[in-house]
């Protein structure tokens, strides 16, 4: 069973997205009228993406700083939740939000389904987290010894990526986490309002190494090349 195989995605108070949950299959397609939620519900997956490689203040200022990403029926004081679901492992990263902005510092909660244990467990707006290092060559105690005040090093940063250094540093070896990662990591988000499928039937695509959709899709060939080893390709659409 591939750890890195995206099995459920719930979004809650997202932009237009009060509480959806989806199971996914090896191809997934999202259709309905403009304002459903289609690009909302991808771009939650995105963000989460580019929370845990950039940094959350990168992420949010991209997006105008967190402005309209709460869903407009949502209460004082609720948040933004994000849940990803592999075979191996359950991850919500929750995002508080304070004067009409994402704050800095996320909530994680990560689950193992195989070891039955909470492995991350973080507050919103704490720059701290509780990592359990579940593995056969070390132990919490190991990990109070390496940094006994508990601080991150990067507070404005999931602690997911966090995590697996502290796994590589104790010579855990392969993890189940590192599933989690790589499939962040290998999300991939094409996105073209306008293609020229007659020019692509007639006179073909191109075919060298590509990882961006032109606007016009004139490389599509090459992206579909790239795709097929990818576990997951979520690829919008829109014909005008």
């Amino acid at each position: 069973m591939l750890q890195d195989k995206l099995m459920s995605l719930t979004v809650k108070n997202f932009r237009s997205l009060a509480n959806v949950s989806i199971n996914t299959e090896c191809l997934t397609v999202l259709f309905g009228p403009n304002g459903a939620g289609k690009s909302a519900f991808l771009e939650a997956l995105w963000f989460v993406r580019d929370c845990s490689i950039r940094g959350v203040d990168i992420a949010s200022s991209d997006r105008g700083h967190g402005i309209g990403l709460l869903w407009e029926g949502a209460e004082d004081g609720d948040l933004i939740s994000i849940a990803i679901e592999t075979p191996a492992t359950r991850y919500e990263i929750l995002f508080g939000y304070s004067s009409g902005r994402i704050e800095t510092f996320v909530g994680e909660k990560l689950f193992s389904k195989t070891l039955e244990k909470v492995l991350i467990d973080r507050k919103v707006g704490s720059d701290k987290a509780i990592l359990n290092i579940a593995s056969s060559v070390t132990s919490p105690q190991d990990f109070q010894e390496i940094k006994p005040s508990g601080k991150r090093i990067e507070p404005e940063k999931p602690s997911l990526t966090r995590y697996i250094d502290f796994l590589n540093l104790m010579g855990a070896g392969t993890h189940e986490v590192a599933g989690l990662d790589k499939l962040l990591r290998g999300i991939r988000y094409y996105h073209a309002r306008s293609a020229n499928f007659y020019k692509l039937r007639t006179l073909g695509s191109e075919s060298h190494y590509e990882t961006r959709l032109y606007g016009r899709c004139e490389n599509l060939w090459s992206i579909f090349v790239i795709s097929k080893y990818l576990i997951h390709v979520m690829i919008q659409l829109w014909v005008l």
